[in-house]
Order: C-alpha cells, then sequence, then structure tokens
C-alpha cells in the first residue's frame, strides 16, 4: 500500500510513529507525537525506536507505548514479524525513511501510511557540488518535514519545538552527575 491521502475527519484511534534513531532525530520528532495526541487524544500512540532511545521516550507526552525492534529479533524478516504483530492502526508515519523503517511500515496493518520528505539524493548531490544553488534557497527544517504528514492527514501542528519532560529520578540523576563533574551551579544548566 503506497501512502494515502486520509479524511481528515476520520478519527485515529491508534497510531504508530517509526523513528528508529539517531537521538537528535528521535527527539526532533516529538512535536508530531505532541501534535498527533492532541488533535486525537484517546488515540494509543505506539513509537518504534531503537532499544536506546526507549528510556527516553518512554513517559514523554503523547507516547503511550515504546517498541523496539529487538524486541521481535534480528534480521528484516524478525522486524516485519515484529510490526505485523502489533495489531491494526488508524495511521502510521514512517520519519525514518530506511530500509528497516519501509520494512516495518510495509508489514504494519494501517488503513493511512505516510512518509515524510527526506530529501537524502539533494542533501548528497548539494554535498558533491551539484545542488548548490538550489540547496542554497530557504529549506524547510527537517521538523516540518516531520510534520508534514500530519498536515497531509489535516491536522495542522500545534507544537513545533520538541520537548522532553523529565521525571524527578531523571533530574535528580542529573544534578548529581553535574556536581560529580564540578558544576558549582547544577540548577542552572
Amino acid at each position: 500500500m503506497t501512502e494515502h491521502e486520509a479524511d481528515p475527519g476520520a478519527a485515529v484511534r491508534r497510531a504508530a510513529i517509526i523513528r528508529f534513531s539517531s537521538l537528535g532525530d528521535v527527539v526532533l520528532t516529538l512535536p508530531v507525537v505532541r501534535t498527533l495526541k492532541e488533535a486525537f487524544p484517546e488515540a494509543e500512540v505506539v513509537y518504534l525506536t531503537k532499544a536506546a532511545y526507549r528510556p527516553l521516550l518512554a513517559g514523554q507526552p503523547g507516547i503511550d507505548r515504546v517498541v523496539t525492534p529487538a524486541e521481535g529479533g534480528e534480521g528484516l524478516p524478525a522486524l516485519r514479524r515484529l510490526c505485523r504483530g502489533l495489531g491494526r492502526f488508524d495511521v502510521a508515519l514512517d520519519l525514518h525513511r530506511t530500509l528497516r523503517s519501509r520494512a516495518c511500515l510495509s508489514a504494519l496493518e494501517a488503513d493511512r501510511r505516510l512518509s515524510y520528505r527526506k530529501d537524502a539524493l539533494l542533501r548528497r548531490l548539494w554535498a558533491a557540488g551539484w545542488m548548490r544553488a538550489r540547496m542554497g534557497l530557504p529549506q524547510p527544517h527537517v521538523i516540518d518535514r516531520y510534520l508534514e504528514p500530519l498536515r497531509r492527514l489535516g491536522i495542522a501542528p500545534v507544537r513545533t519545538v520538541p520537548e522532553l519532560r523529565l521525571g524527578p529520578a531523571a533530574i535528580e540523576t542529573a544534578l548529581a552527575l553535574l556536581v560529580a563533574a564540578g558544576v558549582r551551579d547544577p540548577e542552572r544548566v
């Protein structure tokens, strides 16, 4: 199934978001999560990412469940089985656009599957010196590109800045690490 335009009035009860890595990019997808959850507060949002990012995403506003490829085993067939076994989704968003994320997206049972515009080829051509004139023009921020699939669903972005929420234990741990590193006023960091 290819990308589908959605009925803006269609309710979303379950949504899957795929972004396996890397840390900064995972954080930059948080406005998508929050916008989706604010548009459909009752929806269950399942986020698929690498195991290393589970602690970061667990407990973030808008994320109800974090699933990691490691739960399914090694290799693409295992990833496909894992994704197929997650149940039915109203919408699935691939915010990574890699071989693995595409395999997962195609295996998910979803009414609508959407991906963001990665522009990887344009970036490579720019780096090689070919597309410098075109790429020299203002380009949309990656967050805006991550939010684009929601716009195609008829959802206007309400969050465009990533916000990480940390629990009291994480904050205490961070403060202790800063003090141990010699930071005199860790509350200011």
